[in-house]
């Protein structure tokens, strides 16, 4: 009686765990960014290169333009505009520069692949330590506001 009433728990009991991954669903939460709030972040406002200034971050329809003026010592001011376009590469976002001008002019291909080469290592950097745990499913960039979905 013992053995049959152990054989039946433990049937039960394996039944119940082979059932329970068939039950779980992925987890899913999207964070929002509006370009206010993006622009009015501390790393905007305040950037750790003392060279840039007047950093503004306008959300497009499916792109960020990020305009700044660069100052170093040995050349005068120029304005800096870069263009950014996001895609979802195993489960994270990267982000590819598409132009990337200085004072309204292009920069060469050769500077581009050298930039998105920089991006793509800073900000796989950056997701992993800031970023939340997960796969990313999906990127919106609309007009005035980037969503990212997370699924756990």
């Amino acid at each position: 009686m013992k053995r049959s009433l152990i054989f039946a728990l433990t049937l039960m009991t394996m039944l119940a765990a082979a059932v329970v991954p068939a039950f779980a669903q992925d987890h899913s939460r999207t964070f929002t960014k509006t370009e206010a709030q993006i622009n009015q972040s501390y790393r905007v406002t305040n950037p750790w290169r003392r060279t840039l200034s007047n950093v503004y971050v306008d959300v497009q329809e499916g792109q960020v333009v990020i305009s700044a003026t660069y100052t170093t010592r040995h050349t005068g001011p120029f304005a800096v505009e870069t263009t950014l376009v996001p895609a979802i590469t195993n489960g994270r976002v990267v982000w590819t520069a598409t132009t990337v001008t200085r004072d309204g002019v292009p920069v060469s291909d050769t500077l581009l692949a050298q930039i998105n080469a920089q991006i793509t290592s800073s900000w796989l950097y950056f997701w992993r330590t800031n970023g939340p745990a997960g796969h990313v499913t999906n990127i919106l960039v609309a007009d005035d506001a980037i969503s990212i979905t997370v699924t756990y």
